[in-house]
């Protein structure tokens, strides 16, 4: 089970008007990384060098294509609408698609790091109740 809710759809949107810009979908990398909220927690003071309390783990996924739910929908926006802006305002369904893919890498990602967890620190690892940070890095 994965503790990651609904992203928001904003990164679907940076995506989504690259695209539109550029013809090209960028380069999207996700990774999770567990650890980091107990050496450097945000509700305390800024620190410049973390703590070590825990070792921070990182798991980084491979590049999400995304291409394909780009140029597909492109399609199906010349065919029905005949016109050539692919990606009017409001066209939230390219945005949720863009940013379902990459929630699905992410819990993907997360499970695997629960079971790298459970390998190198047994079943009852205070680690598996605290929540992995998740990232798509964009190039």
């Amino acid at each position: 089970p994965t503790n990651i809710g609904p992203l928001r759809w904003g990164v679907g949107r940076l995506i989504v008007d690259t695209y539109r810009k550029t013809g090209v979908a960028p380069l999207v990398v996700p990774f999770v990384h567990r650890g980091m909220h107990v050496n450097m927690p945000r509700h305390e003071e800024c620190y410049v060098i973390p703590l070590p309390r825990e070792p921070i783990r990182v798991l980084v996924g491979d590049p999400i294509d995304l291409q394909t739910i780009l140029d597909s929908h492109l399609r199906a926006r010349k065919n029905n609408s005949g016109w050539g802006e692919p990606f009017p305002p409001g066209d939230e369904d390219a945005y949720e698609k863009v940013t379902n893919q990459i929630r699905e890498a992410l819990c993907g990602l997360q499970s695997c790091m629960d079971e790298i967890v459970i390998q190198e620190d047994g079943p009852d690892s205070p680690s598996l109740s605290n929540k992995s940070l998740y990232h798509a890095a964009l190039r």
